[in-house]
């Protein structure tokens, strides 16, 4: 380890270097300041660099070397050095390697020395061990801050008046975390303050790093400490009652900042939060100056990213009706795009099943003040959060929603023309309006399809996934969209999880797509290891296998090992399962994805080696068919008129049968015929048909002799003239007999 206490003085002057070296194989991981802005602790793991770091004001600077000045961390924390030092004209901060500094002229110990030196060519200085530290700093009070010579005091100082909200510069984590550590009996009010720097110190840092275990045992411990003590009794109450609406706001979004990174919250506090905040009058009134709209979508946002929900805390669902239904629609309340966004999402995530109506209505009927200055993001949540609601099927938006979401897409629409919306923005949209079922215009899809297309590079594999999903969904397919969106996947496969791998799978085969990087991501796939293959569930196997019986039955594919290999492994995992605890539609995919194994003649014999789960499969699916027969018999009035115009051509015809487990909707001379509505079409580019539809329309013809799709807007321009009707049918019939 290399450890060095550097003084600001001013360049011209030697400066004074403490340095302690050890060495260690690894590179440069963390750098960790102090709060005490005369002096700072660096630790670097990592071996001495033999270079010269400098953070300097007016002088040249001795960078590191190319594999330490290529790390983000360091020029985050040297930056961050800088405006800590706030050093003059004449000062700054440097730091010398042990190598420039003049041999030390004291009797060294076997593990680690200080030397004190200046810069190249300085006059050497006194030796000093490791363990006289506290007695240099007693020698050279100036070096502390505070009480320099009481070290008590300053301690209770750091404790009892923490970082402030509008402090100018924002305390790291580390800061953050000493803060919490060294604080004693804070008042409710500090508390606060130190939960929320915590958490704001904490989205900052998690940016750009990942945190270390013990930095994650630090601020799990953090946290639970502020807990304890908001949750502390004090005479008649808890001390987190003494919050004001402000601080109950901020405290609760450090919280929730906290809650996101993975580490585990008291949901206690989260109940207490929101219990306070029904009670307390500063939320909303008077004493809120204005932003009762901003303090309660804090609140409620942070509940919900803390992992607080409504179901589980009667004082949580209390608060989300409060705020909903009452606070926010009171007169006066100002909000912006973000305020809104930030409730609407809450209500979603953390399961309100209240209703949302007059909410909707109130930001529909004033939408262009209340989103004028909305950015990107605070649409794209607003969107998803009403999506996730609709999604429900309860009917609580009203007709505010369709407003919403023409301007937001508008808006949206135009930034992503100008490359001004993120991967993460566009993938949420279009995964919300799938979910919307949207029904507009189809070139919206596009636009923000391209739009994410071009940063496709900048998405993570769950956005690449989200949005092939979506479009499949949308019934929009361009080739080149799929072919870059699967890229993305193939590149970042090590770091995408097998549900987003079914995902892209599924979207594929509803498009019929195939191409060489599809190809590729089965291949990479079929080499996962034994491990890899365990975090795969039921759902994420069917899913990946029924999309492989589409995309092989429809002949998308063609003779792949890979993509062979891959369904061989797939089903090999489907048999470790328990087919007990399987949802009825994966059992159903299981057999659908069987059938084409057996008639491929997949080495394995698909689920053949596993009769109790193949058993449970058929019964499923015999189940799933006569359901959809039932359901066909009482709306077949085109199927009807076919029947009759076939029957009356001469044609031996059978309606709504089963044959092998297999529907058949109409039966002529033998051979299956289905009716293809609007909604088994693509609507980009027209006259795509989804791989779903032909996948069944293949297995009947494998029963039947033969099967023949007709359009049901092909048989519309045919009303009324019989005999072209008969035409039209005999021509297909005998253009399937010659395919066969």
């Amino acid at each position: 380890m290399r450890y060095a206490l550097i003084k600001k003085r001013d360049f011209a002057v030697q400066p004074f270097v403490l340095t302690v070296c050890t060495y260690s194989r690894s590179l440069l991981h963390e750098i960790i300041f102090s709060k005490v802005p005369k002096y700072c602790m660096m630790l670097l793991h990592s071996p001495p660099a033999h270079h010269s770091i400098s953070m300097s004001t007016g002088a040249s600077a001795c960078y590191p070397s190319p594999l330490l000045r290529r790390s983000p961390l360091l020029r985050h924390h040297t930056s961050r050095l800088s405006r800590l030092s706030r050093p003059s004209r004449t000062q700054g901060i440097h730091l010398l390697p042990s190598t420039s500094l003049v041999p030390c002229q004291a009797k060294r110990s076997s593990s680690s020395s200080f030397s004190g030196g200046g810069k190249k060519g300085g006059s050497s200085g006194s030796g000093f061990s490791l363990d006289n530290v506290d007695k240099l700093l007693a020698e050279r009070p100036e070096l502390r801050v505070g009480d320099r010579n009481n070290k008590a005091a300053e301690d209770r100082r750091r404790s009892s008046a923490p970082f402030k909200t509008g402090m100018s510069r924002k305390p790291t984590l580390m800061e953050s975390l000493d803060t919490v550590e060294m604080a004693a009996s804070p008042s409710p009010a500090a508390t606060a303050d130190m939960l929320y720097h915590l958490g704001d110190a904490l989205k900052r840092e998690a940016m750009y790093r990942q945190l270390g275990s013990m930095e994650q045992t630090r601020v799990a411990a953090a946290m639970a400490k502020l807990s304890d003590l908001l949750l502390e009794e004090q005479g008649s109450s808890k001390r987190v009652e003494q919050l004001g609406g402000k601080h109950l706001s901020l405290s609760a979004w450090g919280m929730g900042k906290v809650g996101s990174k993975g580490i585990q919250v008291s949901t206690r506090l989260g109940d207490a939060f929101a219990e306070c905040a029904l009670a307390c009058p500063s939320m909303d009134g008077p004493g809120a100056k204005g932003k009762g709209w901003l303090n309660w979508a804090n609140l409620l946002y942070s509940l919900a990213e803390a992992g607080v929900v409504c179901s589980k805390s009667k004082h949580v669902q209390a608060a989300f009706d409060t705020a909903v239904n009452n606070r926010l629609l009171v007169e006066g309340q100002k909000c912006n795009g973000q305020d809104v966004s930030n409730t609407l999402h809450a209500t979603a995530s953390a399961g309100y099943a209240g209703n949302l109506e007059p909410l909707v209505s109130a930001v529909a009927g004033d939408l262009t003040s209340v989103m004028k200055s909305a950015s990107a993001q605070d649409w794209s949540n607003t969107i998803w959060a009403l999506a996730k609601h609709e999604e429900m099927k309860a009917g609580r938006l009203g007709p505010g929603l369709p407003i919403i979401l023409h301007d937001g897409l508008a808006v949206t629409s135009d930034l992503a023309l100008r490359g001004a919306v993120v991967p993460q923005n566009l993938s949420n949209i279009l995964w919300a309006l799938a979910k919307l079922g949207w029904k507009g215009d189809m070139s919206v899809v596009g636009i923000l399809a391209s739009a994410l297309t071009m940063r496709a590079a900048n998405s993570n594999p769950q956005d690449a996934s989200n949005t092939l999903w979506a479009l499949a969904e949308l019934g929009w397919y361009d080739a080149s969209t799929y072919s870059t969106l699967i890229s993305t996947l193939v590149q970042k496969v090590r770091l995408a999880q097998p549900q987003a791998l079914s995902v892209a799978f599924l979207a594929c085969a509803e498009a019929q797509h195939w191409e060489s990087n599809v190809e590729e991501l089965a291949l990479l796939i079929s080499k996962q290891s034994v491990q890899q293959w365990g975090q795969w569930n039921f759902q994420t196997i069917a899913n990946t296998l029924y999309s492989w019986a589409v995309l092989t039955a429809v002949g998308a594919a063609p003779a792949s090992p890979s993509f062979a290999r891959m369904a061989q492994q797939l089903f090999s995992c489907a048999a470790c399962r328990e087919a007990s605890t399987v949802n009825f539609l994966d059992l159903c995919q299981l057999y659908l994805a069987h059938q084409v194994a057996l008639f491929v003649a997949l080495p394995g014999g698909g689920l053949s080696a596993d009769q109790v789960l193949l058993k449970a499969c058929a019964k499923s699916y015999e189940a799933q068919q006569q359901k959809l027969q039932k359901q066909i018999r009482c709306s077949a009035s085109l199927e009807q008129e076919l029947a009759a115009v076939m029957q009356h051509a001469g044609y031996d015809v059978k309606r709504d049968i089963v044959i092998g487990r297999e529907f058949v909707q109409l039966q002529v001379q033998g051979a299956a015929v289905r009716v293809a509505v609007a909604e088994n079409y693509f609507r980009t580019p027209q006259g795509l048909l989804k791989g779903s539809v032909v996948l069944h329309d293949v297995l009947a013809g494998w029963v039947c002799k033969g099967s023949v799709i007709i359009s049901e807007a092909e048989w519309a321009d045919l009303q009324g003239d019989p005999q072209r009707q008969q035409a039209f049918l005999a021509q297909h019939l005998q253009q399937m007999r010659s395919k066969v």
